[in-house]
Order: structure tokens, then sequence, then C-alpha cells
């Protein structure tokens, strides 16, 4: 994803995607604010103390609000790049991460779709290789799209094989 001339424009995941995290987190954060109910009942019925259930409001609203501001950030610092030789992901909020997966050593490519990602009509790219750390996952995939770049992928990763 670098500025010069010759790299192809990176690629954004699908606008969707932005729903799909909230979605995710707010789930999360109705499990976390349910744990944290559940040992607070704990508490009050072993040690006593302030009546139980007092945490779980502001825990569920630190949650909701993490849950709902967080995934527009993580949206905007996602791009990938299908380049002749490898493809590129480039993620990260606070911590950046840049990751480059040679066409060469890609073994196979899936197309995963959880159920939310089948209501948003997305799909999941997972590209695996022989090594457990260059693979990557390329989420927020339109589905009309994810099989025409799994074919460009993998045709990429026939090139690469013929050098």
């Amino acid at each position: 994803m670098d500025d010069d001339q010759t790299s192809p424009p990176a690629s954004h995941l699908d606008p969707q995607m932005v729903a799909v995290w909230r979605f995710k987190g707010l789930v999360w954060a109705l499990v976390v604010a349910l744990g944290v109910g559940a040992a607070e009942v704990v508490r009050a019925n072993t040690i006593g103390g302030p009546l139980p259930g007092l945490a779980v409001l502001p825990v569920a609203l630190a949650g909701g609000l993490f849950a709902w501001l967080w995934p527009p950030k993580m949206y905007e610092h996602w791009r990938y790049v299908v380049g002749s030789d490898a493809l590129e992901l480039q993620t990260g909020v606070v911590w950046h991460s840049r990751k480059w997966v040679p066409y060469f050593r890609v073994q196979h490519i899936d197309i995963d779709r959880g159920p939310i990602d089948r209501r948003m009509r997305l799909a999941r790219l997972v590209v695996r290789t022989a090594s457990m750390s260059t693979g990557a996952t390329l989420p927020g995939i339109p589905e009309d799209e994810a099989s025409a770049l799994r074919e460009l992928i993998l045709e990429r990763t026939r090139d690469a094989d013929d050098v």
C-alpha cells in the first residue's frame, strides 16, 4: 500500500462490516454484562454487600458504547491489495499491522459465510498457506464478488508457480 505508481489501488471492505462488527460487539457486551450480573449475585449470596446488579448497567453501557463507536474506526483502517505477486492486508487502529501473503505460498482459499455474514450478503476469504503465520483472513467481501476474488487470487497463485 505504498504510494508509488506501480501498486494497484487499495480496496476497502464492504461498508456493511461496520454493522456486522457492531452486532458482534453488542452481543459480547451483553454476555459480559450478564457475567458481571451473575458474579454479583454469587457475591451477594456468599459475602453480602450492596444489592446485586449495581455494576451490570455501567458495564453494559460501556460495552455497548465501545461496540457502537469502535467498528467505524476498524473499518477506516482495513485495506487490502490484490497485487501482482502477493495479497497485502493492512489493519489496526491502535496497533497497525501489514501482512503480505506471497502467492507462491498459497495452498488453497476458502470462502466462509456465517449466519450474520449470510444475512448481510457478505463472505470471508480465508487464504491458507503451509505456515500458520502467513495465512490471512479477508472479511467483508460482498458475496457476489467473493468467488471472482478467489479465482483472481488462485490465477495469480498458478502464475507464481510457473515462475
